[in-house]
């Protein structure tokens, strides 16, 4: 019977993917045009505006005008936003590919495949040996000859350490050392200082939250950045050809004149890819909930 989809350690695997993309959109949607203008009466141009833009060219208003405290504000947004996004990678990297679920299940759907011929098992370390069936012949009769030169005798009791000495206790002192390792680990990132330290404590006690939190920051600073002044002027710059175009335009199917002329403002790739990248980011969240509740049995 075919194993549910929560005990796969590939749904871990989409789920980080699909994370991992809605990141990527966020952070790409600075830089993409989130208004494209096209103008068609001679020659067909076309033109954008991106987040960017209004940031360089506030910035180069500084250069020329003075310093305004409006002129920063774009930058400081974008900084944060950035910021936002790689806290976002974070949890999506730490919440799926180093998951302690998709590491176990991924350990188990190792374990179920079938062992090839000739293959040795190293029970100590967990690794494969390959060997010739040869090679582990002439080990069989040497330790056979060994045994029969140097077998204790009947009556000479068995050390006290021998039972210790057959256990494979290294399987146990490995998993008890990756546990040390993962409870001092988490340790020292709670006794961090500053302001790591400080979130650190703060995702360790609030787990849900702070997956939340950056995902609805995220979209108020995008919403922010499209009302800034820099944002806003720069979208006039950019439009107002456009919209002079579309009353001439207008003019000509007034008057019952047809024309070719072409004057359109549209929906940029930069919007929607915000608004992707909420979606996909906030449905790896709930579907990363889905398998970590259905995994804990």
């Amino acid at each position: 019977m075919k194993d549910p989809f929560y005990k796969n350690s590939k749904s871990y695997l989409i789920c980080g993917l699909i994370g991992v993309v809605g990141v990527l959109y966020l952070g790409l949607a600075i830089f993409v045009n989130s208004v494209t203008t096209i103008i068609d009466i001679d020659e067909r141009n076309v033109d954008g505006l991106a987040i960017i833009d209004s940031v360089e060219n506030a910035l180069r208003d500084i250069a020329r005008h003075g310093f305004k405290p409006w002129k920063v504000y774009p930058l400081l947004l974008v900084i944060i936003l950035m910021l936002a996004v790689v806290i976002m990678l974070y949890f999506v990297i730490k919440d799926n590919f180093f998951n302690e679920n998709f590491r176990r299940l991924d350990k188990l759907a190792s374990e179920e495949k079938p062992v090839p011929k000739g293959t040795v098992i190293n029970t100590v370390f967990g690794g494969e040996d390959e060997e010739t069936e040869s090679a582990e012949a002439t080990d069989a009769a040497e330790e056979s000859e060994t045994g029969k030169e140097e077998a204790p005798a009947e009556s000479e009791p068995e050390s006290e350490f021998s039972d210790l000495e057959e256990k494979p206790y290294e399987i146990t002192d490995t998993e008890i050392t990756l546990e040390q390792k993962k409870a001092l680990a988490r340790r020292k990132r709670i006794k961090m200082g500053g302001p790591l330290g400080v979130f650190f404590r703060f995702e360790d006690k609030h787990r849900y939250i702070s997956r939340i939190i950056p995902v609805i920051a995220v979209l108020l600073i995008y919403i922010a950045l499209y009302h800034t002044r820099a944002y806003k002027d720069a979208y006039n710059t950019t439009t107002e050809l456009v919209i002079s175009w579309q009353s001439i335009i207008e003019q000509y199917k007034v008057m019952n004149k047809p024309t070719d002329m072409v004057a359109e403002i549209h929906t940029g790739l930069g919007l929607i890819l915000v608004i992707a990248g909420e979606i996909f980011y906030f449905g790896a969240f709930c579907f990363n909930f889905i398998l970590d509740t259905l995994n804990e049995d």
